[in-house]
């Protein structure tokens, strides 16, 4: 009686035994199942999540890209150009804008800041992209850093400037006033910082330079060129000097 006693308990025992490791190894297997299935299920979000922020981000960029054209120099012009516009009548604007100017052009890609500034002039378009309703206070930007750049012996840009835009305007019939004042004030800055004795003694060397012409078809043009260029000398040389240099290049001045 009591060995078949023990044997039963034995067998209960290995009963109890193999049903607990039956049982255990069921919900180490749900658990394992779980982390994998929770795991998998979290880099699948990671990585949705990741590529939709990086579509997103692309498509800003890509938007950001093909408005604004976004270089430092760009950036710095634009904020040059609004604060001329806020600050144009202040007493010390002129050494302000030149310490501006000068402090953003040595510190940038100086043949693109100076490329961005020939296309305000040259370019419509371009310069309602760049300032928006701002545009006249650009072209405004662009003739001083213009002749701030001739000042110091850099006068290729301005010359160069002056030259293709004589170019465009001699092929126009009409001229309309702000292309008018750009031109006059390109013209101005050029002949003032030349040198007098210079400009008395070959004063066609200087007018061939900026593409006065003979062969200049636009009596407006023309006009324009007389204009900027008598006052500018007239404020060296007085009236009656002016008038005798110029006569030998613009007949009717």
């Amino acid at each position: 009686m009591k060995n078949k006693k023990k044997y039963f308990l034995i067998i209960l025992s290995i009963l109890l035994i193999f049903l607990y490791l039956s049982l255990n190894k069921k919900n180490n297997h749900n658990y394992k199942t779980d982390l994998i299935e929770n795991r998998d299920n979290l880099l699948s979000f990671s990585r949705d999540n990741l590529d939709s922020k990086i579509k997103n981000n692309t498509n800003e960029l890509e938007i950001n890209n093909s408005i604004y054209e976004f270089s430092k120099e760009k950036i710095a012009i634009i904020k040059m150009i609004k604060n001329l516009k806020d600050k144009y009548t202040y007493i010390n604007f002129e050494k302000e804008f030149k310490d501006s100017f000068f402090s953003m052009y040595y510190s940038g890609n100086q043949r693109k800041i100076v490329n961005i500034i020939q296309e305000i002039l040259l370019d419509k378009e371009n310069a309602i992209k760049i300032a928006g309703d701002n545009q006249a206070y650009a072209r405004v930007f662009a003739i001083k850093a213009l002749k701030e750049l001739a000042i110091i012996g850099n006068q290729e840009p301005l010359i160069d400037t002056i030259n293709k835009i004589t170019r465009n305007f001699d092929e126009k019939k009409l001229i309309n006033k702000g292309e008018e004042a750009d031109i006059y004030d390109l013209v101005s800055s050029f002949i003032s910082i030349q040198n007098s004795e210079e400009l008395e003694k070959n004063l066609g060397f200087y007018l061939t330079n900026i593409g006065f012409k003979g062969s200049l078809k636009n009596k407006e043009l023309k006009d324009i060129f007389d204009q900027s260029v008598f006052f500018s000398l007239k404020s060296k040389f007085g009236r009656e000097k002016t008038t005798a240099i110029m006569s030998k290049y613009f007949s009717d001045t």
